[in-house]
């Protein structure tokens, strides 16, 4: 997003606040903007971003001092810690090293590579096996009673059951977006309505006590009508958007370092 084409149209072009006099606001809406603002859009429209951790490594790995089932990890990222960047929640997670999965199994990161790889081999005798496969396997999965789990506790502590103690997972985490600059273009105008809303609830309380300013152009009433009913509107806002579906939006959730 740029960030200075932004601010003008939502301080100029939306609520003409140049043509008010109120430039000194500026400052003051820019911060309401990147703190309130932003959390409250993450909350709703998230930010996706792919880390690793390395389950041999002991330094990761939470002590206990009593024995209790699954073992507790300490997330580290340069890049979290960079921007203080909270993990939401974990979407999946999956083995990074190809040697260690079942090439069978379609959670896994190689499945898809070994479909490819045999893709020319294909026959009818391997369909009707690997349907009969497939069976099998789904059966076995449910009568066994050691499912993979995992629970994030905190923010920055992931909660592992029935996971190997050996290699590399890839955690899909739910963060916040660290900055406007990360924010793609699909969501624009959706940040700008939540940030018109914003701005004009935070005019509205600031402004609303004064009356008949004194301007060398005359005498100018600061109080804007229609920033009345701006936090009515900010809920039934948030309302929709929780609804909303956004089909075409989904082609960047993670964002970019500049």
């Amino acid at each position: 997003m740029n960030v200075a084409q932004f601010y003008t149209e939502l301080f100029e072009q939306t609520l003409g606040l140049d043509v008010l006099g109120l430039e000194s606001q500026f400052p003051a809406l820019i911060e309401l903007v990147e703190t309130k603002t932003l959390r409250e859009f993450s909350n709703y429209i998230h930010a996706e971003y792919k880390m690793y951790l390395d389950l041999t490594d002991r330094a990761n790995i939470i002590p206990k001092v009593h024995q209790t089932l699954g073992v507790e990890y300490y997330l580290h990222d340069e890049v979290l810690d960079k921007y203080n960047l909270p993990i939401m929640d974990i979407i999946n997670i999956n083995y990074n090293n190809v040697a260690d999965v079942d090439p069978y199994d379609p959670d896994s990161s190689s499945y898809y590579s070994s479909v490819i790889a045999s893709r020319n081999n294909l026959t009818l005798e391997a369909l009707l096996m690997g349907a009969l496969y497939t069976e099998n396997r789904t059966i076995s999965d449910f009568a066994l009673p050691w499912k993979r789990e995992h629970r994030l506790i905190g923010d920055r502590i992931l909660w592992l059951r029935n996971y190997a103690f050996g290699g590399t997972v890839e955690l899909e985490c739910k963060i916040p977006w660290p900055n406007l600059i990360s924010i793609p273009p699909e969501y624009y105008s959706v940040f700008m309505d939540l940030a018109k809303l914003d701005c004009k609830i935070y005019l509205w309380n600031q402004l609303k006590y004064l009356e008949n300013i004194v301007t060398p152009v005359g005498n100018m009433d600061l109080k804007v009508s229609d920033w009345e009913n701006a936090d009515r509107e900010r809920d039934d806002y948030l309302k929709e958007l929780r609804t909303k579906s956004f089909p075409d939006r989904v082609l960047d959730k993670y964002f970019r370092l500049v």
